[in-house]
C-alpha cells in the first residue's frame, strides 16, 4: 500500500520526500546497528544448551554461529533496504520507469521470501519415492500374511520383543495392526493396552481378532504364528452379564472367555433386558471398508452378537442398520460393539455418517451455488451493459463531397 501511494504521483512524492529518507534510514540505521553491534550486545545463550552438550556441541560453538547468523541477515537486509530505495530513488529521477521499479521490488521480494523458505524447506526435506519404499519392503513373514483372503483381521508385531510394539508403525504399513503409533489414540483403547494388551493377556487379543502374531528379532528372519483362538470379525455368546462400572467392566477381561461371556455396563441394561442367548447360528463379515462394514447372519432364534469393532459412543457417527432399517448398538467388554440379532436370515451394516460431516457438505454445497450464481449474475448484468453501450453508441456518418459542376 506504501509503495501504491508513492508511485502514485510524483508530485506527491516530492512533497512527502522527507518521510521517505526517514523511513529508509531507520531502517537501513538498524540493520547496519546490529550487523556491526548487535553480537556484542546480546548474550546468545539458551537453557536448551545442555542438550546440546550431550551431542558434543559446546555452548561457545553455538554462540558463535549465531553471532554469525544475526550478522549476515543484518547485512542482508541492508542491501536489500538499499536496492529498494534506490529504485524509487531512480523512478523520482526519471532514471526509470514505474513498471521497472515494481518489477525490481517483487524481484528482491522473491528472492527474499524464496532465499529464507529453502533454510527451512529445500530438496533435503523431499525423499525420493523409491528409496522411500524401500525402507518398507515386506519381509517373508508379512507377505505369507497377505496371502490370507479374509477381509479383516488384526496382526500383532513381536519383532523386537525388547521395544513397544505400541510405538511402533513398522506392521501397520502392511497390515491392520493391534499396536502402531497414533499421537491421538482413543483412552478406552489405552486403557485395555495397558490393563490387558501389554500383560499378554490372550482372551484380549482373541476378542480383538488377532489372527496372527510375528515374532523373532528384527535382525533375523521373523517367523508368523498363527493364532486358532481368535474370535474372527463377529460372534455370538451365550452369556451378557451386567456389570456395574467401567472399573468392573475392564476388570472382567482379565478372566473371561470371549466366545462365551459378554459384559454389559449398567447404563445399557435396559437394551439386553430379556435376553437370554444359546449361542447357535452364524455371523460373518461379507464387506469391509474403513467407513462400512456388512455383515450377514442366519439364526433360529434371537441371539446377542459381539462385533470386534471399536464402540465410538452414542451419536459420534456410526450408525448401525438392521436389513436396511436404523437400529440401536451398545459397548460390550468396555470398548467392542454388541447388538441383538433377531432369528432368521439378516444383513447387518455399520455405516460411518457423521452428522457433521454432512451438514459441512450441506453448508459447502449451498455457499458454492450462491459464490457461483453471483458469479454469472455479475457477468450477466456487465455483459447486458455492453451490449446497451454499444447500442447506444452513435453511429459515424461519412461525409461525402459532391461532385463538381461541369463547366459548359
Amino acid at each position: 500500500m506504501a509503495l501504491s501511494g508513492l508511485l502514485a504521483d510524483k508530485a506527491s512524492f516530492a512533497n512527502h520526500k522527507k518521510f521517505f529518507f526517514i523511513a529508509t534510514g531507520i531502517s537501513a540505521g538498524l540493520a547496519l546497528f546490529f550487523a556491526l553491534l548487535g553480537p556484542s550486545l546480546i548474550d546468545f545463550s539458551s537453557s536448551g544448551d545442555q542438550q546440546y552438550a550431550q551431542s558434543g556441541i559446546t555452548a561457545e560453538t553455538l554462540i558463535t554461529d549465531r553471532q554469525a547468523l544475526l550478522r549476515s541477515d543484518s547485512f542482508r537486509a541492508l542491501v536489500l533496504i538499499g536496492l529498494s530505495a534506490g529504485l524509487i530513488w531512480l523512478w523520482w529521477k526519471d532514471t526509470i520507469s514505474k513498471t521497472l521499479v515494481v518489477g525490481g521490488i517483487a524481484l528482491l521480494v522473491l528472492f527474499d521470501a524464496w532465499s529464507v523458505g529453502r533454510r527451512y524447506l529445500d530438496e533435503n526435506n523431499f525423499t525420493d519415492k523409491t528409496r522411500y519404499e524401500a525402507r518398507f519392503k515386506p519381509q517373508p513373514a508379512d507377505e505369507l500374511i497377505m496371502k490370507d483372503i479374509d477381509p479383516h483381521f488384526r496382526v500383532y508385531d513381536r519383532l523386537e520383543p525388547q521395544s513397544n510394539p505400541f510405538a511402533s508403525a513398522r506392521a501397520s504399513y502392511f497390515h491392520k495392526s493391534v499396536g502402531g503409533y497414533h499421537a491421538a489414540k482413543l483412552q478406552r483403547y489405552q486403557d485395555v493396552i495397558d490393563r490387558h494388551l501389554s500383560k499378554g493377556n490372550m482372551s484380549v487379543f482373541n476378542m480383538l481378532n488377532t489372527k496372527y502374531f510375528i515374532i523373532g528379532a528384527a535382525e533375523a528372519q521373523p517367523t508368523v504364528e498363527p493364532n486358532v483362538g481368535a474370535c474372527g470379525n463377529a460372534w455370538f455368546v451365550n452369556n451378557v452379564n451386567i456389570v456395574e462400572s467401567a472399573n468392573a467392566e475392564i476388570d472382567a477381561l482379565s478372566t473371561f472367555v470371549p466366545e462365551e461371556d459378554a459384559f454389559v455396563h449398567a447404563e445399557f441394561k435396559d437394551y439386553v433386558k430379556g435376553l437370554n442367548p444359546e449361542k447357535e447360528g452364524e455371523i460373518n463379515l461379507t464387506e469391509y471398508s474403513p467407513n462400512q462394514l456388512t455383515y450377514s447372519s442366519e439364526t433360529a432364534s434371537e441371539q446377542f452378537a459381539v462385533f470386534s469393532e471399536m464402540w465410538y459412543g452414542p451419536d459420534k457417527g456410526w450408525n448401525a442398520y438392521l436389513d436396511g432399517q436404523p437400529v440401536e448398538h451398545i459397548r460390550v467388554n468396555y470398548l467392542l460393539r454388541g447388538m441383538r440379532i433377531p432369528s432368521g436370515k439378516h444383513e447387518i451394516k455399520f455405516v460411518f455418517e457423521p452428522k457433521s460431516f454432512e451438514t459441512g457438505k450441506l453448508i459447502s454445497g449451498i455457499s458454492s451455488t450462491i459464490l457461483l450464481l453471483s458469479l454469472i449474475g455479475y457477468l450477466g448484468f456487465f455483459g447486458y451493459q455492453k451490449i446497451g453501450s454499444w447500442k447506444s453508441a452513435p453511429v459515424a456518418t461519412k461525409k461525402t463531397t459532391p461532385a463538381p459542376k461541369k463547366k459548359r
